[in-house]
C-alpha cells in the first residue's frame, strides 16, 4: 500500500511520449494491466481548457549489496523487471535497456515515489515470498516496473481559450502536460414539476440537481415571477449536486399560477436555466356552520366557498364525536343514536378539487330528554319509582307522586326536590296502603335547563293483609272470614301449595277428614298486585266423638281428698266428670272438664263417702258415661303412743306401749352402734333381736293408718345386756390359821361374783375381786370355786383351788407362827413368792406343790416351768438352829394363762354408711379395736360395728387381744371404704373439668388402692395429675410424685400412694386431681372407692 504525500504525485515516472496514438503492451506484468497513452483532439471553435502536470505510477526492483531487508515477500510466478534510464534533458526517468526475465528475481511489490525533479527514486516498503526467502538484497542499479498511463498532476494553468481540438479533451499533449477541456455545467432535474399545484398546507421547498464535469463551484439562483428568491452555491459538482432552497411561503402568493425559474452558473460559461410554472390553489372558505342539537341527534347546514373549484365541486365530511361520514357533496348533515345532554365535538370538512380541506369545529351540547317514569316493586308502604331515559348518570330528576316531591332519601316532601337518582331508581317509602298516586318525573342538567315533565301514570300501593281473619271448625270443614276490604279480591292459600281467588270475604274448605290439621293464609290483591301474607292461621278439623268410655280407679286419697284416674281415651282432648251424682245429665251443667287423665276432689270431710264417673270428649263430641266409683276419704292419723316400756336382753330390746286411738299400725326407729333399723307392727309391742350386746341404742315409736303417721314419739335410750362373764382364771388363795383369803382379777362385763366353799355352801353376789373365808380350823383342807354374773347369766365356775389353814404351833416353839407380807409374784410360766423375814439368822423351808425346799435366810422363793393356768399351793415355815419350825405361811394361786395372740383373720365388711369388723375370739380375751388411730373397748366379742360413716370414705381398722397376762401386738391394718361415692357430672362436650380424691386419717398407704371408675363412652382421661407440668396418662409412677398408675384403662383407674407415716400420726389430705374431657354433652357418673 502507497504512503500520499503532500505536493507529490502517486506514480513512479512520468512516461513522455512524442508519438500520438502510441499504446504500449506489457503483457507479461503480473496483473496483466496495460499501459495506454492516448490523445484526442477536438474540432474546431472556442473553448477553454486547464492545464497540468502529467504523472505516471511505476513499481521498482533493485538489489543493493550494502542493505539487507526483511519481511513479508509475495510471490510472482513470472518474475519481470524493465531497466529505467534517466533521461536529463527532459529530467525524467524513461524505459530504457532490455527487459529481462531471471529466475532469481522475485515481484516483491515495492513502491517508489518521484520527487518534483524526477531525479531521485525512493523506496517504501519491501514483501518477499517467506516460505522460500526470508532475506532480500538491494542491489547498486534500478530496475524499474511500468504499470500503466499517465494521469493528470499538479494544475499548472485555468482557462486557457482556445480552438476547440488544439489540446485533448482530456489527455497528455505533446508538450508533455495533461490538458483538460472544460464542460458548461447542466441542470438535471428540478422540484416541483411543471404545473405543480400548491396551498396552505403545502410544504414545498424547490430544489435543482446540478453537475460540472469540470467540478468547478457553481452558483445557483431561484427565481419567483422572474424575482431573485434565493442563491446558492454548490460545490463537487463533478458529481451531480442536489441544491434545495427555503420552502415557498403559499400566503404570500397568490391564488393562480407563477413561474419558477432555475439558474446555474460557473462563472466562464453562460448560465443555464430552466423554467417551470405552478399553481397556487388555498383551502375553500367556511362562511357558516349551523348546528341544531336534539335529544338524540345533531343536524348540521354548511355554507362555504372556493377561488377555483365551484361550489357544486366541493365535497363535504362531517364528524360528530366519534361517528365520522364518508365524503359527500351535500352541504346538510344529521346524525342520530346520541345521547341526550351531552356535549360533541362537531366539525365539518369542505375539499376543493385540489383536495384542500377546510375545517370548522364547534362544540354541541345534545337536549335533555324527556323522562319516561315507571313504578314497580310496590309494598304497602312504598315503590319503587324508576326514570327511563338516556341522560347521563348525574343528571338531577324532579320525581312527584300523589302530589308531593320525593327527597333523596325516598320520603314525600311539600316543596320541589331535585334529586340525583342512583341507577336511575328511587324508592319511596311512608306511603299509604292501598292507595293511588300519580307519578311524574323531570330532567335537568348541570346547565339549570329542565326537560318537560313525562306523561303522568298511577301507581298503586300494596294493602295489607285482611283484619280479624277467625276461623270456624266443624268436624268435616273448617271456615275462614275477614273484614272486607274495598275495590280488592283476594287469595287464599291451602296448605302450602293450593291457592283459590276469591271476591268474597268468607271461604270454606268443605270434604275434610276429621282431627286433621290445615293451614291458610291470605292476601289482598288491588291494583298494585298481591299484597303481603297474612300470618298462617292454623286450624284443626274437629276429631270424631271419643267411642269408648273411660275406665276409672282410685289413685289416692287423704282426709280431705279424692284422686281418681283412667287411661287416656282414643281420640279424647279433654274429659267430663260427674260428682256425688250432683250433675244435671240432662244440660250438662256443672259437670267438671279437665284435660288430665285424673282428677283430684277436695275440700272433703275426713272418712265420708263420695261418687264419681266420667266420659272422654273432644271437639267433636263425648263418649258415654263410665261406672260409677265409691270412694271414702282416709281417716285421721292417730295420736303419738304414750307410755313406751323398753325391756333389753343381752341381745334384743322389747318395747311395749299404750295403743293409740285410730291407729292401724307402728312404726319402730331403733338406731345404735350397730346400725339403724325400722320395723312396723300392728301390735302394741314389739322386740327387736340381732342387736349388740352392751350397746346403747335410741328408740321411737308413731302410730300410722290409712289417714297418715303420727308424730314420733320421744327418742330415749336403752342399752343391751352385756355378754356373760368368763370365769376368773386367776384366783389366789393364802391361809392363816383360822381364816383363808381369795382374790382374783376381775372378768369383763361381771356384776358380782359366788364362791363355791368346799363343794356345797355357796357365797352370792360378792361385789369385790376378793373374799375372807373365817372361822375355819386350824390345819383343816378346804376348796374354792368362783364364778362371774351379770344380769345376762353366770359364767361357769373356776378351776378348783385348793389350800388348808395354818396348823397351830408346836408347843414350847419360839419361833413366830405367822409371817407378815407374804406376797406373790404370778406370771404364765412361774410363780415367786415373797414374805417379810421373821426375825435374824431364821432360815425358811418352803413346801411347793408337796415338795419342801430348803430356802435358808432367804425371803424370796420362785418356781419356774410352770404350765400357763395351772393350780399351784406353797407353804413356808421356819426353822431355828435345832431344825425345829413351824408352817406359817401358805398360798395357793393359778398361774396366769398365757397371753392372746395378736388376731391374724381379721375381715372388713363396707356398707354405704358402716363397717362390720369380725375375728376369731379366744376364750377370756377381751379386744381393742383402732379406728383410724382412737382406741375403743370392744370387750370379749369377736365383731365390732362402726357405723355412721359418709359413704365412699376410708377407714383404717386394728385390733389387738388382753388378758390378764397383759396386751397382744396390733394386727395387720385393715383400709376398707363404706360403699363408694357415684358423682353425677353435667357436662359440656369438649370442656374439661378436674376431679379431686381426698383422703382423711391414713394410718398407713401399704395396702390402700385408690379406684376411680367411668364410662369411657362419656369420658376420656387427659391428665392423671393435674399440678405436674405434663400430662400424665402412662401406667407407672408419675414424675415428682409419690403417685403410681397401677392401671389406667378406658374406664378404670387404679393409684397406689408411697408415703411413709410416723406412727401414731395420720394423713389427710388430697390425692391427686384428675382431669377428665367430655365426649358428650349431658350427664356421666365417676365412681371413687378405695380398696
Amino acid at each position: 500500500m502507497a504512503k500520499t504525500r503532500r505536493n507529490k504525485v502517486l506514480v513512479f515516472i512520468l512516461v513522455l511520449l512524442t508519438v500520438m496514438n502510441i499504446s504500449i503492451s506489457l503483457e507479461d506484468l503480473p496483473n496483466k494491466s496495460l499501459l495506454k497513452l492516448s490523445g484526442e483532439v477536438q474540432a474546431a471553435g472556442n473553448c477553454f481548457y486547464d492545464k497540468y502536470k502529467a504523472i505516471g505510477p511505476y513499481e521498482s526492483r533493485y538489489d543493493r549489496t550494502t542493505d539487507t531487508y526483511s519481511g513479508s515477500f509475495q510471490y510472482s510466478t513470472i518474475p519481470t523487471y524493465d531497466t529505467y534510464s534517466f533521461n536529463p534533458a527532459i529530467g525524467k526517468y524513461s524505459v530504457s535497456g532490455e527487459r529481462k526475465i531471471s529466475s532469481n528475481s522475485y515481484w516483491i511489490g515495492s513502491g517508489y515515489y518521484l520527487e518534483d525533479n524526477g531525479s531521485t527514486l525512493v523506496s517504501v516498503s519491501v514483501q518477499i515470498r517467506p516460505d522460500i526467502y526470508n532475506v532480500y538484497k538491494v542491489k547498486d542499479y534500478y530496475k524499474a516496473y511500468y504499470l500503466g498511463t499517465c494521469t493528470k498532476g499538479e494544475l499548472v494553468q485555468q482557462n486557457i481559450a482556445a480552438a476547440d481540438g488544439a489540446y485533448p479533451i482530456n489527455g497528455q499533449h505533446t508538450d508533455g502536460y495533461w490538458y483538460v477541456k472544460k464542460t458548461q455545467p447542466s441542470i438535471q432535474t428540478v422540484s416541483p414539476a411543471n404545473n405543480y399545484i400548491l396551498n396552505e398546507q403545502s410544504n414545498c421547498a424547490p430544489y435543482m440537481t446540478v453537475i460540472d464535469p469540470d467540478g468547478e463551484t457553481l452558483t445557483c439562483k431561484l427565481y419567483i415571477d422572474s424575482v431573485v428568491k434565493e442563491t446558492r452555491t454548490a460545490t463537487n459538482t463533478s458529481t451531480p449536486q442536489t441544491v434545495t432552497f427555503n420552502s415557498l411561503n403559499i400566503a404570500d402568493l397568490e391564488n393562480g399560477s407563477h413561474t419558477l425559474k432555475f439558474e446555474v452558473s460557473d462563472g466562464v460559461f453562460d448560465p443555464v436555466t430552466q423554467t417551470i410554472n405552478i399553481i397556487v390553489d388555498k383551502l375553500p372558505t367556511i362562511s357558516n356552520v349551523a348546528c341544531t342539537p336534539q335529544d338524540i341527534g345533531i343536524s348540521i347546514s354548511t355554507t362555504a366557498s372556493d377561488a377555483i373549484t365551484p361550489v357544486s365541486n366541493l365535497q363535504y365530511r362531517y364528524t360528530v364525536g366519534n361517528i365520522v361520514s364518508n365524503w359527500i357533496s351535500q352541504s346538510t348533515y344529521s346524525v342520530s343514536s346520541l345521547l341526550p345532554d351531552t356535549i360533541y365535538l362537531v366539525k365539518v370538512e369542505v375539499r376543493d378539487a385540489s383536495g384542500n380541506i377546510a375545517i370548522s369545529e364547534q362544540q354541541v351540547r345534545t337536549k335533555l330528554q324527556v323522562p319516561q317514569a315507571a313504578t314497580g316493586n310496590a309494598t304497602v308502604s312504598s315503590m319503587d319509582i324508576s326514570v327511563n331515559d338516556s341522560n347521563p348518570a348525574a343528571t338531577l330528576y324532579q320525581v312527584m307522586a300523589g302530589g308531593s316531591y320525593v327527597t333523596s332519601g325516598g320520603t314525600l316532601s311539600s316543596s320541589p326536590q331535585w334529586i340525583a337518582l342512583t341507577n336511575k331508581k328511587v324508592t319511596v317509602t311512608g306511603l299509604s296502603q292501598n292507595t293511588a298516586y300519580a307519578v311524574k318525573v323531570k330532567a335537568k342538567n348541570s346547565a339549570g335547563t329542565e326537560s318537560g315533565f313525562s306523561p303522568q301514570i298511577t301507581a298503586v300501593t300494596l294493602a295489607q293483609p285482611p283484619s280479624n281473619i277467625a276461623l270456624e271448625r266443624s268436624i268435616n270443614s273448617l271456615k275462614l272470614s275477614w273484614d272486607a276490604i274495598n275495590n280488592a279480591t283476594y287469595i287464599v292459600e291451602l296448605d302450602g301449595n293450593t291457592l283459590v281467588s276469591l271476591t268474597d270475604n268468607t271461604y270454606t274448605n268443605d270434604s275434610l277428614a276429621a282431627d286433621s290439621t290445615h293451614h291458610y293464609r291470605v292476601r289482598t290483591v288491588n291494583a298494585g298486585g298481591a299484597g303481603p301474607w297474612s300470618s298462617y292461621i292454623e286450624g284443626t278439623t274437629f276429631p270424631n266423638p271419643p267411642e269408648t268410655a273411660p275406665v276409672i280407679s282410685i289413685t289416692g286419697k287423704t282426709q280431705s281428698s279424692v284422686t281418681i284416674g283412667w287411661d287416656a281415651a282414643a281420640g279424647a282432648d279433654g274429659y267430663e266428670i260427674e260428682v256425688d251424682e250432683e250433675i244435671d245429665k240432662d244440660t250438662d251443667l256443672n259437670l267438671i272438664y279437665t284435660t288430665a287423665t285424673e282428677y283430684t276432689h277436695e275440700g272433703l270431710e275426713p272418712d265420708s263417702l263420695h261418687s264419681y264417673h266420667v266420659r272422654a270428649r273432644n271437639d267433636g263430641g263425648h263418649s258415654g258415661w263410665s261406672e260409677v266409683i265409691q270412694v271414702r276419704t282416709l281417716p285421721k292419723p292417730p295420736g303419738v303412743p304414750q307410755n313406751v316400756v323398753a325391756s333389753p336382753s343381752r341381745y334384743g330390746i322389747s318395747l311395749s306401749w299404750d295403743e293409740a286411738e285410730g291407729a292401724a299400725g307402728y312404726s319402730i326407729a331403733l338406731e345404735g352402734s350397730s346400725g339403724s333399723y325400722t320395723r312396723t307392727t300392728t301390735l302394741a309391742a314389739i322386740t327387736i333381736d340381732g342387736l349388740l350386746s352392751n350397746s346403747t341404742y335410741t328408740y321411737k315409736i308413731r302410730a300410722y293408718n290409712d289417714g297418715g303417721s303420727s308424730d314420733w314419739s320421744n327418742g330415749q335410750a336403752v342399752t343391751t345386756w352385756p355378754e356373760i362373764p368368763s370365769a376368773p382364771a386367776n384366783i389366789m388363795a393364802s391361809a392363816e390359821k383360822e381364816a383363808i383369803t381369795l382374790s382374783w382379777y376381775s372378768s369383763y362385763f361381771a356384776e358380782g361374783y359366788d364362791i363355791e366353799i368346799d363343794g356345797a355352801e355357796i357365797i352370792n353376789n360378792i361385789t369385790g375381786t376378793s373374799y375372807t373365808n373365817k372361822g375355819l380350823t386350824a390345819g383343816t383342807a378346804h376348796s374354792y370355786r368362783i364364778r362371774a354374773g351379770n344380769i345376762s347369766g353366770k359364767s361357769g365356775w373356776s378351776a378348783l383351788a385348793e389350800i388348808s389353814t395354818l396348823p397351830l404351833e408346836t408347843a414350847g416353839s419360839d419361833e413366830a407362827s405367822e409371817m407378815a407380807n407374804v406376797a406373790a409374784v404370778v406370771t404364765n410360766k412361774s410363780v415367786t413368792i415373797s414374805w417379810q423375814a421373821v426375825k435374824a439368822e431364821v432360815q425358811y423351808e418352803v413346801e411347793a406343790d408337796g415338795i419342801i425346799t430348803d430356802n435358808g435366810k432367804d425371803t424370796v422363793y420362785s418356781q419356774s416351768g410352770l404350765e400357763p393356768s395351772t393350780f399351784h399351793s406353797y407353804r413356808v415355815r421356819t426353822r431355828d438352829k435345832n431344825g425345829n419350825g413351824e408352817w406359817c405361811a401358805a398360798i395357793s394361786l393359778f398361774t396366769l394363762p398365757d397371753p392372746p395372740n395378736a388376731p391374724e383373720d381379721v375381715t372388713a365388711i363396707a356398707a354405704s354408711t358402716q363397717i362390720k369388723l369380725s375375728w376369731t375370739k379366744e376364750d377370756g380375751v377381751a379386744y381393742e379395736v383402732e379406728i383410724d388411730g382412737a382406741s375403743v373397748d370392744a370387750g370379749e366379742v369377736s365383731e365390732y360395728i362402726h357405723s355412721g360413716l359418709a359413704p365412699g370414705t376410708a377407714h383404717t381398722y386394728r385390733v389387738r387381744g388382753r388378758n390378764i397376762s397383759g396386751v397382744t401386738s396390733w394386727s395387720n391394718p385393715v383400709t376398707i371404704s363404706t360403699a363408694g361415692l357415684s358423682y353425677q357430672i353435667e357436662c359440656t362436650s369438649g370442656t374439661e373439668f378436674n376431679f379431686a380424691l381426698l383422703a382423711s386419717d391414713i394410718r398407713d398407704f401399704g395396702n390402700m388402692t385408690f379406684v376411680v371408675a367411668y364410662d369411657p363412652e362419656k369420658l376420656e382421661v387427659t391428665d392423671l395429675c393435674e399440678y405436674t407440668e405434663g400430662y400424665d396418662t402412662a401406667s407407672g409412677r408419675i414424675p415428682g410424685t409419690n403417685i403410681t398408675v397401677q392401671n389406667n384403662t378406658a374406664g378404670r383407674i387404679e393409684l397406689t400412694v408411697k408415703e411413709s407415716i410416723t406412727p401414731g400420726t395420720s394423713w389427710s389430705g388430697e390425692i391427686t386431681t384428675i382431669i377428665f374431657k367430655p365426649k358428650i354433652d349431658g350427664e356421666a357418673n365417676i365412681d371413687f372407692n378405695i380398696e
